[in-house]
């Protein structure tokens, strides 16, 4: 086996990546809950004594990037190290919607080609991830971030979201957003099992689409299942 072997091998390993597969995995089945425990202890510190919230965001983000920079000592994944800059970028949104929504609205055109070309660079960071590609890899982590942002935006600007949710009260669409919005903490809550249990000994999906189809199908029937029998103790 060749250095360059051995060095992809370990680079594979620091991100906890299945092998030819091209989706990292996380470490431990339940990383998340202390994640998030954590992460909103520091959004509460941010923006209970701090009255501006762009200075607030700013706080949040660097308590956050030294929180990352102790978990990436402590040898977590780089799979794992990505969600709290999501919850990051979630807090922007929900703060800013208005002014983000306004500057969509106003560059449509160039919102949806900054839309296609992160997708692209996403899907192509995932197919192909590799240690000769780590630039790539960087970029496709990246722009995982403003993707949710802008589909939600341009969706708005584009009457979308109006039009399901307005001009479409009983239909089957609304009602299905709806229920998936009712059951998305048991979702949040289920899904890393399934995500770890597709890439475990126990059962390993090796495409990636196959992959995706089970864990989404696996965490719905399973959000489901909580809702329905043990939605008064998960929610109490």
């Amino acid at each position: 086996m060749t250095e360059q072997s051995y060095t992809s091998i370990a680079f594979r390993q620091r991100l906890c990546v299945s092998p030819g597969v091209g989706i990292p995995g996380p470490l431990a089945p339940a990383w998340f809950l202390g994640e998030l425990i954590v992460l909103y202890t520091l959004y509460y510190l941010s923006f209970r004594y701090i009255r501006s919230r762009k200075i607030a965001v700013v706080v949040l983000l660097l308590l956050v990037s030294l929180f990352l920079l102790l978990a990436w000592h402590a040898d977590f994944g780089y799979y794992w190290l990505r969600y709290p800059f999501s919850f990051v970028a979630g807090v922007v949104y929900a703060l800013f919607e208005e002014q983000i929504y306004t500057q969509v609205k106003s560059h449509s055109t160039l919102a949806l080609v900054a839309l296609l070309l992160l997708g692209s660079v996403y899907i192509w960071s995932v197919k192909t991830f590799s240690s000769s590609r780590v630039m790539l890899g960087i970029l496709g982590h990246l722009a995982y971030y403003p993707l949710p942002v802008l589909c939600v935006a341009l969706s708005k600007a584009g009457g979308v979201t109006d039009f399901v949710m307005k001009r479409m009260p009983r239909g089957v669409i609304i009602r299905q957003l709806r229920w998936i919005g009712e059951i998305s903490l048991e979702v949040y809550l289920l899904h890393i099992i399934w995500v770890n249990f597709y890439r475990s000994a126990v059962c390993t999906i090796d495409s990636p689409l196959l992959y995706m189809l089970a864990v989404y199908t696996s965490t719905i029937v399973g959000a489901y299942l909580i809702v329905r029998y043990l939605r008064r103790w998960v929610r109490a």
